[in-house]
This record gives C-alpha cells, structure tokens and sequence, in this order.
C-alpha cells in the first residue's frame, strides 16, 4: 500500500560544492522518528567525480570520534540521475527499452518499413543502422535534457521544450512553448511512430506521474520514503 507522505520537498541554494557537505551530514544524521535505522539512504549526484568527493566528505564528518576523521560511509546509495530509474520501479538497463540499445532497434525497424521517408537522414547519417544509433542516442538525449518537451509529444504536442519569456505584471515571465520547425518536425512524427513501437511510456512521463502522486501526499509503492538531490 502507498505511504501517507507527511514532509515534502526541500530546495536549497548554495553557492559552492564545499556548502553541501554540512547540509548532507545533517541529513544522514537526523533520519525521521521512527525510521528502519537499517534502510538505505539514496543520494543523486550529477557526476562521478562529485560522488568520489562527497563520499570522502561524508566519511569525515559522520560518526567522527573525538580524534577527528574516523568516520564512516556505509549504507548509501550514491547514483546519477538515471538511478531515479530504478528509485520508481523501473527495469534494469539492459531491460528497459528507452535505453539506446534498445531504442536503436525500435528506430531501426521504423525507418526500415517507412518507404523512403527517412531516406535523408539515412544517407547523411551513413545508412540505417547508424542513422537509427544517432536518432536513438538524440532521444535519449531528449529525455534527459528536456523531459518537457518529451511530456507534450506524449500528448501529442508537437512543441519544443518550454521556455521563459518577456515580463509581463508582477515581475512573472511568460512561458513560450514554440512549435517546432518545419525542418525538424520528422523527429516528433519518428518519435511517436517509435512510441508505438516501443509500447511503454517514457522516463519523464512516469516521473511526472510520480511527482503528481507526491504533491497529493502520496509517495507510490517501491519509492524510498527520502533521498537527496545535490550538486
């Protein structure tokens, strides 16, 4: 059964990597009454250089001695943002098939029975499996960097990732959701015959379903109860 969720989300600002390490600390050290001292604590890092770093930080600074520098970090889950995909349930890599392997294959068998619809990208790409390999890796590229746009075409939307605009009152910003291009508009018509093929909704789809459940006070079966984002 889904948990209640009684805390939300926290941001904070710093202004350099050095000012998250006590605010980690805090955080790994003052776990929620009544939590399993034994569950793991997940933390998202954008690289594998500050994972090394902060993973240093942490065992100087939790459970230190008197002596200093005698910490420990055990019991963490440290990961990249893809580690959010397996944090809400989904398959394990070499299962999944939004990953670009798979995604090749689907791209490939797409633009293998669309007659010669494609037959630009294929010739300026080097022929059908490389071409399916770039398209596939500018997709997965889409679902990391602009989750957004990803959301709309799911919806069928054939518009770019929204983007902040003039002021207007009150000092707000308007936000543009510009169509795409003509010239690029085979990638969204690709995209959504390749959607059908794949069969499965993409990652910023279920993670934005993920996230609605959490602003109604829901955290979905398999989520850990926290974990941190930094960096």
């Amino acid at each position: 059964m889904a948990q209640v969720l009684h805390n939300g989300l926290s941001v904070s600002f710093v202004e350099s990597l050095d000012d998250l390490v006590q605010p980690v600390v805090d955080y790994l050290t003052n776990a929620p009454a009544g939590r399993d001292i034994f569950e793991v604590d997940h933390i998202i890092v954008p690289n594998a250089g500050v994972r090394a770093w902060l993973l240093q930080k942490i065992a100087s600074h939790v459970g230190v001695s008197a002596i200093g520098s005698d910490g420990i970090a055990a019991n963490l889950n440290i990961g990249y943002l893809g580690a959010l995909d397996s944090l809400i349930g989904r398959t394990g890599i070499n299962d999944d098939p939004w990953s670009v392997s798979a995604l090749t294959m689907s791209v490939l068998a797409v633009i293998s029975h669309s007659d010669t619809v494609y037959d630009d990208q294929v010739e300026r790409l080097g022929g059908g499996l490389r071409a399916a390999r770039a398209i596939a890796d500018q997709f997965d590229r889409y679902n990391a960097r602009r989750p957004s746009m990803i959301v709309e075409w799911e919806k069928g939307n054939a518009t770019l990732a929204p983007a902040v605009g003039d002021v207007f009152e009150g000092n707000e910003h308007v936000i543009n959701t510009p169509e795409i291009e003509p010239a690029d508009i085979w990638q969204f018509v690709l995209w959504r015959k390749v959607r059908e093929q794949v069969g499965v909704a993409p990652w910023p789809v279920l993670m934005k379903d993920v996230a609605a459940q959490i602003q109604n006070g829901i955290i979905p079966d398999g989520l850990p109860s926290r974990f941190l984002v930094v960096g």
